[in-house]
């Protein structure tokens, strides 16, 4: 069989079916991943590898963003390839004819990816994910004691489980992860702070995501974001309040979430991923009877270090306020 490379710019939702019919478990290939992209001002595109009967045989959704003195291509989820070589040359000429400077390959959700061979490699970040079996109709009893023991309080409270998909979920949802980064922060670990922006609501907005949250009463005091493909779920961001924390609300949430997955024919959900370092979330995520999915992440140089160097400085001369000035003047000379 012969192969061959093929890329759309801001696919259709046919080009987009065919990626993610060969891609279940991601939910970064789906049409409605792109639509929440879309509404950002990203530009999706669908890098494929086809047969020489035009079928889909490989490929991922990426995103195009920035200036031309600053392009990026990221892919989410690194694909399982046949013929990598000719896909990652497909992509290194793509890249080209864009004017890509970096090419960030992330492997969320990623099962076996065959990730590119290419000598200007910024960056690499080895991570690991945690994969809950659905399939299995007792994957209950693989919890941890304490996270069943979490459970149980949480069932006497009573906390209730809901979805929610209004801008007032959404809102209490952010709420809440900065609650949990700030008590990680005073515990003195080292925290990297998400960027919330109007994307994660998109991602609800679009059907691409789905919030699943914790009450007590009328207080949510846990809240978790799953991205959502065919065959399973995917633990976008999450948190949980003080006094949630105390009556078990984040297990009791997840167990709750994995029994909505199963029940709506969903075979898998993936906890996300946690630096191999932090010892504390991957026995959190682990607890769960999760298999472990070691990956890797790269970020790849698409120019030579002189071009790089050059556009650096083209971007400080642009972002100083002269420049500006000067544009502004220039605009009012020409507008008469």
């Amino acid at each position: 069989m012969t192969a061959f490379f093929s890329a759309v710019l801001s696919p259709g939702a046919q080009v987009l079916s065919g990626i993610s019919d060969i891609t279940p478990r991601s939910p970064f290939n789906t049409p409605a991943y792109a639509a929440a992209m879309s509404a950002i001002d990203a530009e999706p595109c669908a890098l494929m590898l086809k047969s020489d009967q035009n079928d889909v045989i490989g490929g991922c959704l990426a995103a195009l963003t920035g200036s031309k003195w600053n392009r990026k291509l990221e892919i989410f989820t690194g694909p399982t390839l046949i013929s990598p070589a000719i896909f990652w040359s497909g992509v290194t000429d793509f890249c080209k004819r864009h004017s890509v400077c970096d090419l960030e390959v992330q492997t969320f959700a990623s099962e076996s990816p065959s990730l590119p061979n290419l000598e200007n490699r910024l960056s690499t970040r080895k991570r690991i994910e945690y994969v809950l079996d659905l399939s299995n109709t007792r994957f209950f009893d693989s919890f941890s004691k304490n996270h069943k023991r979490s459970i149980k309080k949480a069932q006497n409270a009573p906390l209730i489980f809901s979805q929610g998909n209004s801008i007032d979920d959404y809102q209490a949802h952010i709420q809440l992860m900065e609650s949990s980064i700030s008590r990680r922060s005073d515990r003195g670990e080292r925290v990297i702070r998400p960027r919330v922006n109007d994307f994660d609501y998109m991602l609800v907005k679009n059907g691409a995501a789905q919030l699943f949250q914790a009450r007590s009463d009328d207080q949510i005091l846990a809240s978790i974001l799953i991205l959502l493909s065919k065959t399973s779920g995917y633990y976008h961001s999450a948190g949980t309040s003080q006094v949630g924390m105390q009556l078990g609300a984040s297990p009791f949430l997840i167990g709750e979430v994995a029994k909505t997955l199963a029940a709506s024919g969903r075979n898998w959900l993936n906890l996300g991923g946690a630096d191999p370092n932090a010892e504390g979330l991957r026995r959190f995520k682990k607890g769960f009877g999760a298999q472990e999915n070691e990956l890797t992440a790269d970020v790849y140089s698409m120019i030579s270090p002189l071009e790089r160097k050059l556009r650096t400085v083209a971007r400080s001369i642009k972002n100083s306020p002269g420049y500006f000035l000067g544009a502004a003047r220039l605009q009012k000379e020409q507008a008469g």
